[in-house]
């Protein structure tokens, strides 16, 4: 088949239709960007692994703000 447009280009060869359907208030025709980025995704951790890396992330930039006063 056709190669997929990259979203911007979807974007714009569609934005006649999205303005469109905002005047009308139709969400049927309004843009849903779902899975865009899905290929994108290499790292799936659980959700243990998603909490430890928050907690150290925040200990790190809360470091980082108690040094640079």
């Amino acid at each position: 088949g056709a190669p997929v447009l990259p979203v911007h280009a979807q974007t714009r060869f569609a934005q006649d239709i999205f303005d469109e359907a905002a005047k009308r208030e139709d969400p049927a025709w309004l843009p849903l960007a779902t899975g865009q980025s899905a290929g994108l995704v290499h790292d799936l951790p659980g959700a243990a692994e998603v909490v430890e890396r928050l907690v150290r992330e925040a200990r790190l930039v809360l470091e980082r703000l108690a040094t640079s006063r």
